[in-house]
């Protein structure tokens, strides 16, 4: 008999930039390259989610959605003719709650990459992992969303309290 668990993992590398998002509202989740003479069929981008699913992928520099999860599908946009000043920033459209997340930015050669957190209505999602049946691993999110809600209302009323501490309110 498996033992169920989630798992909330917490990172110590840093992101260097956080987008807010709204739900059914579009971002521009940045990405771009230092290197100066670029070319475009030498150039591979690959956008992932949470280091799984494929966002967007420029290969050779031409777009490709063969491989995209289908949950980006219509969805993530890119801007080719920025693609020669080494902008492979994306536009994600229609943004859901589980859009929320690390968004990579891969470039190859030059081995570059670029980290974007996505925040969507101002919650981070977290991640739960359970071991067995696929039901129980929803269960499991739902119990952890409702926990990091009340975090952030706890969190919330301490800063009221601070902020009226110091006669700001």
């Amino acid at each position: 008999m498996s033992d169920c668990g989630f798992t909330v993992t917490v990172c110590l590398i840093s992101v260097s930039l956080q987008v807010p998002g709204v739900i059914d509202g579009s971002v521009v989740l940045p990405c771009s390259s230092a290197q100066q003479d670029l070319k475009l069929q030498d150039i591979n981008v690959h956008w992932r989610h949470n280091n799984r699913e494929i966002v967007y992928d420029i290969i050779k520099g031409e777009d490709s959605v063969e491989k995209q999860d289908p949950q980006y599908k219509n969805r993530a946009e890119t801007f080719p003719e920025e693609y020669k000043r080494g902008n492979f920033s994306i536009k994600l459209n229609n943004l859901q709650h589980t859009d929320a997340g690390k968004f990579s930015c891969f470039i190859t050669p030059s081995n570059e990459q670029e980290t974007v957190e996505l925040r969507v209505n101002g919650f981070f999602v977290a991640t739960c992992v359970c071991c067995f049946k696929r039901a129980t691993i929803h269960l499991c999110c739902v119990l952890l969303f409702f926990f990091y809600i009340h975090l952030f209302f706890i969190y919330l009323f301490v800063q009221l309290y601070l902020l009226s501490f110091k006669g700001v309110i």
